[in-house]
């Protein structure tokens, strides 16, 4: 007979109220505590006159209790990429879709007459943008004429960014002709390939092109390398994330701090709550069950367990929280000390790094490291506040030198040039990538920015 040895995990109710308090936000963690301690007489705060309130913790959060820390070192300082109002760490909350933002456009734009056949045209279009579904089962959908759906549609493809609604590529280029055209942008040379050569022109049958577009193989390449620049062919893809959200980040849960002493470690991280939730177990309820005669107060079997189950309810409390704040002050510190980079010069030396990576430099499970990032608030040395989480975002390297090259003076660049020079700087990106990250910072296209200068 063959012996197996398997080895299984105990889940045990500490474990499971440990990955829970791990979770919690620091709000949440307070609401926890505060109903352990009202449900729980077993349970006390260590040190009641020393628990801040939440004003002190939150005129915290707004001090930083660093106001004269600046970055060193040959990089840009912390300072001088803060206070910055299209910056995404700014503010944080749960932006609109972007078929909820057309929707919101439109609610301005469009006649109340129309708005519902624009609505359910926004509802219609596919994951590009593009709206695929032949007219007249549009208007058989929605019981309306066909004039009626084209009536919607025009309304629709008003709406920003250019091309949303187009029924093909040829008119989504077109629509963002006609908007760059409107911005003084001369767009004639490729309207002209795309009325008069379109089916040559994507099947690349270049002396077709030239043929029926009466234009020369220069102007064929010099059509090309603006339509790279300028044109998308995926507008749905370039609806920005909500630039104005509502919800600001308060409260952290963690403090970076600069260090005064000496030494390794240029940065050190608070637990803010781990000082206010100092919890103990009741000494009159520890008495209460003594062992020894004079310790034992005179209770009933069923008092004195139900005295005992809740002091044992308290002790798995009070480890869950410690246990808490031991791993968030472990998971933090090795995040900030691999990010010392970014601590000291800002967004653009934000390195690359994910959840896996970190627990397997601890040791840890991959979900632990989950659980503390998830929901984490840090403040930074200048006292501003971001998501833990950002820390982890391979794309704000890339998102910090895209506003740095758009702020360059001169011509405005296209996103090809951009993508070229980011691959100068290691940060290899194509250009959809360009234009999907300029549009999540609010950065108007290569067209809008080239007639802003201008109308200054």
């Amino acid at each position: 007979m063959k012996t197996v040895l398997t080895i299984q995990t105990r889940i045990t109710a500490q474990t499971v109220l440990a990955s829970t308090l791990l979770r919690l936000s620091a709000a949440d963690m307070e609401e926890a505590v505060k109903r352990e301690l009202a449900e729980n007489p077993a349970l006390e705060l260590a040190e009641p006159s020393a628990i801040r309130s939440r004003t002190a913790v939150e005129r915290l959060s707004r001090s930083g209790d660093g106001a004269g820390w600046e970055g060193t070192g040959r990089g840009r300082s912390a300072t001088a990429w803060e206070g910055d109002d299209q910056d995404p760490l700014d503010r944080v909350a749960t932006a609109q879709s972007p078929l909820e933002q057309l929707l919101s456009q439109a609610k301005l734009m469009v006649p109340a007459a129309d708005l519902g056949i624009v609505a359910y045209l926004i509802q219609s279009l596919n994951e590009h943008g593009f709206l695929r579904i032949p007219e007249a089962d549009l208007a058989g959908e929605l019981g309306v004429s066909h004039e009626r759906v084209l009536q919607g549609i025009a309304w629709l493809q008003k709406l920003d960014p250019p091309g949303i609604g187009a029924r093909d590529l040829r008119e989504c280029f077109l629509l963002q002709c006609a908007h760059l055209t409107a911005l003084g942008v001369d767009c004639s040379l490729v309207s002209q390939i795309l009325h008069s050569a379109w089916d040559y022109f994507i099947q690349q049958h270049w002396e077709s092109v030239l043929k029926r577009a009466k234009v020369s193989r220069a102007q064929v390449d010099s059509a090309l390398q603006f339509m790279r620049g300028n044109l998308y062919p995926y507008p749905l893809l370039l609806v920005a994330e909500d630039p104005h959200p509502e919800t600001a980040l308060t409260r952290p849960d963690l403090i970076v701090r600069l260090n005064p002493h000496t030494g390794d470690a240029r940065f050190t991280v608070e637990v803010v709550a781990a000082e206010m939730h100092k919890l103990r177990i009741s000494s009159t309820y520890q008495l209460s069950v003594g062992t020894s005669p004079e310790e034992a107060s005179q209770l009933a079997p069923a008092e004195r367990e139900w005295v005992c189950q809740a002091i044992e309810r308290a002790r798995r409390f009070i480890d869950a929280s410690e246990q808490r704040w031991a791993t968030l002050r472990r998971i933090a510190g090795y995040v900030v000390a691999f990010q010392n980079d970014f601590f000291e010069h800002g967004l653009a030396s934000l390195k690359p790094l994910t959840r896996a990576a970190v627990a397997t430099a601890l040791g840890v499970h991959e979900s632990t490291v989950s659980r503390a990032v998830s929901d984490k608030v840090l403040q930074l040395p200048s006292g501003r506040l971001i998501e833990f989480s950002e820390l982890f975002d391979g794309s704000l390297a890339a998102k910090e030198a895209i506003r740095q090259l758009v702020r360059t003076p001169g011509k405005p660049l296209s996103d090809r040039e951009i993508a070229a020079q980011l691959q100068g700087q290691s940060l290899g990106i194509d250009r959809r990538t360009v234009a999907k990250y300029r549009a999540q910072l609010g950065i108007p296209t290569m067209g809008r920015r080239q007639r802003a200068r201008h109308d200054e």
